[in-house]
Formats: structure tokens, C-alpha cells, sequence
């Protein structure tokens, strides 16, 4: 006999830590605002070369290996991942329905969070720190307010929020590992979350790291945590889990519908926000 159930009924506790992190992420981001400039200049003056260095730069940028090269690729595997289970019988079969879910999970909300984060740049048009403190400062923005950085200035280099971070974000899928392909191992419970802490480490690492370059204020890097535990609670919600009587006989989904919809209304979102920016902004 088998049940359908919807996924996040199995998976809200581990939705709700991520909708957590997204709401201390969006506190400190308003916490954070009054001191935003002061932030960058003064990461900026004591950073650390070697550390800056190495967290701006990107294989994918035609550059040397670098820090959010670690979490596109552990992004990138995991797409390739789903995609040949997709396309290949052989590869599903060995890859299992839990790690094909755990896959598609990162897959999918690598892609959402990539909607999300370039068609904000693009949007909310907000100037990066190097052209507000370089070329003019009345080129700032707070996170909150429509950028004054205009489609012929080149807004697609729009600052909020960071790229770099809702990238080392991904790390947060971690938490989801355990209950979609470990849920009767109870030892490595406390290794899922030692992983989760470390996953959360190296998102604050590149928060600070992006400033110091003056890429990004701290706010952009803290919206990514924002954008990047939503990616998955949403993407999340799209999954069905298919329980059969035996309690190891556990199978995931993905149904195509919500994840149509979810990608469709946030894209549609953004470019009514992007419209309406671009008729109502004042030069």
C-alpha cells in the first residue's frame, strides 16, 4: 500500500530552522543599515589581502579557484547529478530516490535563488560600494529603497544582494540530508548539524569577505542568507514524498506544477518591480 504525502509535513522542522535563519538574517540586515558605508570602509582598511582575494574570485570568471567556487560546485554536482538520474535509468537506480531528491533540492533552489538574486540587480537597481565611494555618493541607497544606479549606468552590476553569498548559502541544503536520506540513523544527527554550523560559517566568512573588496555592503551579503533559506524552504514545498508500509521504503519527488508556478510568480514579481522602478525613478 502506498500514501502519498506532501513533503513539507515531514519537512517542517527543518523548513522552520531555514525560515528562522532567514529572519535573524533580515533583523541583522536592519540592524546593519544605519552603519553600512562605515562597514565597508572599515573592512576595507583592515582586510585581510590573501582572504578578500581568494573570496572574490571565481573558476567560473576565468579567474583562479576561489571561495564560492566550492559551493557552485558542490551546486553544479548536484545538478548533474539529478539531471542524469532524470535522463538515465541507470543512474537513478544507482543514485537512489533520496539522493536524487537531495539533488534536485540543491538544483532547484540554486536555480530559484539565481532568479531571484540577478533579477534583483537588475530591479532594484542599488549602486555597489567602489562606484558610490569612487564616482559619486549620492549614488547611495539604503537595501530598502529603489537604487539610484540607472539601466545606462550599468545596473546589471546593481549590488543587492550578493551573488557570491546566496552561492555559499547553498551549503544550508546541508540540513536537509538527514531526514531525506538518513531518517532512521539517529547518530548522524549531530553530524548533520555539525555540517549545518559549518555550512552557516562559511556563508558569514564570504559576508565579510564581499565588503572587503567593496563588492558589496553587509546588507547585500545578509540578504543572501535571506534568499538562500527561503530558496529552499519554497523549493521544498514542491516535493511529495511517497511512503510505502515498510518504514526504510521511502521515495521523494518533485512535482512540476508548484515548481512551474513558484519560478513563474517570482519572476513575474521581479519584472513588475523592475517596471515599475524604471517608471517612477527620480535621476
Amino acid at each position: 500500500m502506498i500514501r502519498n504525502r506532501l513533503g513539507p509535513q515531514k519537512l517542517a522542522p527543518i523548513n522552520g530552522v531555514c525560515a528562522l535563519l532567514a529572519v535573524l538574517a533580515f533583523v541583522a540586515m536592519w540592524l546593519v543599515s544605519p552603519f553600512d558605508q562605515a562597514w565597508v570602509l572599515w573592512l576595507h582598511e583592515n582586510r585581510w589581502p590573501a582572504f578578500a582575494d581568494f573570496q572574490d574570485r571565481s573558476l567560473f570568471a576565468g579567474g583562479a579557484l576561489g571561495g564560492s567556487d566550492i559551493s557552485l560546485l558542490f551546486q553544479v554536482g548536484c545538478g548533474l547529478a539529478f539531471l542524469g538520474a532524470v535522463v538515465s535509468p541507470s543512474v537513478r537506480l544507482r543514485l537512489g530516490s533520496a539522493r536524487r531528491a537531495f539533488c534536485g533540492l540543491v538544483f532547484f533552489s540554486a536555480l530559484y535563488s539565481g532568479v531571484v538574486v540577478q533579477g534583483l540587480k537588475f530591479a532594484w537597481g542599488r549602486a555597489r560600494p567602489y562606484i558610490v565611494f569612487d564616482d559619486d555618493l549620492k549614488l547611495y541607497s539604503d537595501w530598502y529603497e529603489p537604487g539610484l544606479h540607472t539601466l545606462e549606468m550599468g545596473r546589471y552590476v546593481g549590488s543587492f544582494p550578493s551573488g557570491h553569498s546566496v552561492s555559499a548559502a547553498a551549503f544550508f541544503a546541508l540540513l536537509y540530508w538527514h531526514p531525506l536520506c538518513r531518517p532512521h540513523v539517529p547518530l548522524q544527527r549531530f553530524l548533520q548539524v555539525l555540517l549545518f554550523l559549518a555550512a552557516v560559517l562559511f556563508w558569514l566568512l564570504m559576508c565579510l569577505a564581499r565588503p572587503m573588496t567593496r563588492d558589496h555592503f553587509l546588507t547585500d551579503c545578509l540578504a543572501s542568507g535571506v534568499v538562500g533559506a527561503l530558496s529552499l524552504v519554497l523549493v521544498s514545498r514542491c516535493m511529495r514524498q511517497q511512503e510505502a508500509s515498510s518504514p526504510v521504503s521511502v521515495a521523494w519527488s518533485f512535482q512540476a506544477r508548484p515548481l512551474i508556478r513558484l519560478f513563474s510568480v517570482t519572476f513575474s514579481v521581479i519584472v513588475l518591480v523592475g517596471v515599475l522602478r524604471e517608471l517612477f525613478h527620480t535621476p
